[in-house]
Formats: structure tokens, sequence, C-alpha cells
């Protein structure tokens, strides 16, 4: 009877070591709550975001292969894995890989990041003089302007293109002495629209010239500018402008420049500034 107990008490220790000792099964990448997967690589656009993957097997955790700082990844407790990407604020798309694994298995799943692309004019409204001549707004783009479209919805503006961070085109005068007249123009490229109205103020009064080389920005960074009479008639300044970065928000300082205010009911106008380099309107902000 004792001989039978221990030849008993070896079997089942033997058939729990045999069973202790079983492997976990594959793991493998199902699926995802997500456009762009394709079995093995995730494809995203630049924005900062989460999203899950389904997996199938027992017993896995994920670890990252190359410890990228922009994304991280865990095992959620519904049992799918979660990763969070950071925003792309790059200018080119980036990748990372992810080893979901168990004791004996493991599967590789590839996230490609695209940047953040964007195509936006500085400002909503532009204003510009009443005279016929070459007119450039500022425009913030990343993306390709190759084969970009420039339409308006007026006719007294032509001759679209962009040269690097400007729109340039050319105006007629606006014959109305009394009411300005705007115009939308839209820039497309691909999926990227965006649109900004143009102002073009009333033909009023006569137009004044001012000699640039003759005054010296050194000595006096600020010239008051009178017609004949004595009138007030515009503000020259030489001053640092700045530009908001599109994807921060932040503003930046772009440089120094010439700028050109007009008087208004007796007060210098600083919506109305012309930059004398290019010939883009400032507009201040009040805060």
């Amino acid at each position: 009877m004792k001989k039978h107990f221990w030849i008993l008490f070896i079997a089942v220790v033997g058939l729990l070591a045999a069973c202790n000792g079983k492997t976990a099964g594959p793991v493998s990448i199902t699926g995802a709550d997500i456009d762009g997967f394709d079995g093995e690589t995730v494809q995203i656009d630049g924005a900062a975001q989460t999203f899950t993957v389904t997996i199938s097997g027992e017993g896995w955790d994920v670890a990252s292969a190359s410890n990228d700082l922009w994304i991280s990844a865990w095992r959620g407790e519904d049992g799918k894995l979660s990763v969070r990407v950071t925003a792309n604020n790059g200018d080119s798309s980036r990748s990372s890989a992810l080893i979901i694994h168990n004791d004996d298995h493991s599967a590789r799943l590839t996230v490609v990041q695209d940047y953040v692309k964007y195509m936006r004019f500085v400002s909503s409204e532009n204003i510009i003089e009443p005279a016929s001549g070459e007119v450039s707004i500022p425009i913030s783009t990343n993306i390709s302007t190759d084969g970009v479209s420039i339409t308006s919805d007026t006719d007294w503006m032509s001759g679209f293109s962009i040269n690097g961070s400007k729109l340039v085109f050319t105006v007629t005068a606006n014959p109305d002495t009394q009411n300005p007249r705007n115009g939308v123009v839209t820039v497309r490229s691909g999926l990227y629209v965006t649109t900004t109205r143009v102002i073009q103020l009333a033909m009023t009064g006569s137009p004044y010239v001012v000699t640039l080389a003759t005054l010296n920005f050194n000595r006096y960074p600020v010239y008051e500018l009178t017609a004949p009479d004595g009138t007030k008639v515009g503000r020259l300044c030489r001053e640092y402008l700045y530009k908001t970065d599109p994807i921060t928000g932040e503003d930046l300082v772009n440089g120094v420049f010439t700028v050109a205010y007009p008087y208004y009911e007796g007060k210098v106008d600083y919506t109305r500034g012309r930059v004398w380099e290019d010939g883009s309107t400032v507009r201040w902000k009040e805060s």
C-alpha cells in the first residue's frame, strides 16, 4: 500500500511539473481602432493622440524597441494595448517600434507618425492702400506650394503667386473716394485651404512722397510726417515686428522694419501700418 502511495505521489508531482512548464501561446496583433493599420504598421497624422490595438495571446506585455520619448504604450484593463503619441512638430515623419511579448513569443508593431502640416494666412484681414500696384500678404505654410490654386471673388485683384512666405498679387486703384472695397482670396493645396479678406481703402486726399534716404533712423527711430500746411499725415517708425508661430501660437521676433502709419481723425492709426521693405500690412493688437 505504501509503495503504491509513493508511485501515485510521484506521478502527481510529475504532472504538476509538466503543467507548470507549459509554454505560453503565440501573441499576434489583430486590429486597431484607427485607420491606417495594415496588421504590422499604424500610419497616423501629426497630431497628439491616443489609440488602442487589439492583441491576441496570453500573458503578454509591451516594451519599446527604441525608447523614443514621443510615444508610450501600456496594457489596459480591457486587455488591449493603448498607445499615446505627442504632436510631431518637426518637418518630417518619424517612426517607433513596439514589441508585444510573453515568455516565449513576440510580435512587432511599428507606429509611423506624419508631421503636423499647415497652411494659413497670418491675418484674417489685410488692409491695403487705395493706389494700384503690387501687394504682398504674409502666409505661413510647411507644405509644398507647387500646383497651388489661388482665386479671388473680385476682378480688381489678379496675378497671384506665392514667393517664400508671401502671397504676391497686383491690384487696381480703388476709384471710390468714399468707401473702401474688399474681396476674399482663397489658397488651396490638396486638402489644405486658407482664406483671407483684403480691404482696399477709399481713394481720399492726395498722396505724399517720402524719400527714406534722407532719414537717419539710427539717430531718430520715429519721424512725424506733415503736409505742407503743417497737418500731421503719418508716422514713420523703425521697429521690431513679430510673427506668430503657426504651431505654438507664440509671438516671435521677425526682424527690424520700417513701417509707415497714417493719421486718422487726428491720431496715428496703428491698424493700418505698411511695411516699406515688402509692402505687407501691420496691425497692432490692443492689450
